[in-house]
């Protein structure tokens, strides 16, 4: 499979569907969630509504690795046999304090080798008339090499969702809300945003 063939993973950046969050859960403890260790973690996880109004198939939170999906998307996913995922229970709760029993929260235990940004497109933008020119790189070279095939997976080094073709598609066909895809070769980052280490 070549490397156009994969695609970034994530919500949108509208308003309009409902966010979720939980004040509880620190940093580390949201990194083992997006990787799928619950070692240190009370199940079901706890979230509220903090904006928005529409229920859609991916609920935004402010840790943008950690996915709240629908059962609706979820069992797409299940019955055509993706691979990469890991499911763990939630319990959502409204501003009216109501329960809401849509959803599900899917880990990523895919995996694939370090970006590799020697590769990139390298080029300068400046933000604002008279400021700073900023290095950026297009591209996301991910290891291929060491892909272990799965349709949804994060590169060694971060907690950065790939999905294959195949998942992409799942999604159009279905009319999933609230997903953004984009093709890995065509994600830029500034120089300052590109991952120095890492404990996974």
């Amino acid at each position: 499979m070549s490397i156009e063939s994969f695609y970034s993973f994530g919500s949108t950046f509208s308003r309009q569907p409902v966010s979720i969050k939980n004040d509880k859960l620190n940093w580390d403890r949201y990194c083992e969630l997006v990787i799928g260790n619950y070692n240190n973690i009370t199940l079901p996880v706890t979230f509220k509504q903090t904006s928005g109004k529409r229920w859609s198939d991916l609920l935004p939170h402010p840790s943008v690795s950690v996915c709240i999906i629908s059962k609706k998307f979820y069992k797409i996913l299940e019955e055509k046999s993706v691979t990469g995922l890991r499911t763990f229970p939630v319990c959502i709760i409204d501003k009216q304090e109501r329960d809401i029993n849509d959803y599900i929260g899917i880990s990523i235990i895919g995996k694939c080798g370090k970006i590799d940004y020697s590769k990139s497109e390298v080029y300068e933008k400046q933000y604002v008339p008279e400021g700073p020119m900023i290095k950026h790189y297009k591209g996301m070279h991910i290891g291929l090499d060491t892909w272990d095939g799965s349709d949804f997976f994060i590169p060694v080094g971060t907690l950065s969702i790939i999905v294959t073709e195949r998942v992409k598609s799942l999604i159009k066909i279905n009319k999933i809300s609230n997903i953004s895809l984009k093709n890995i070769l065509d994600i830029e980052k500034p120089e300052y945003a590109l991952p120095k280490t890492s404990k996974f």
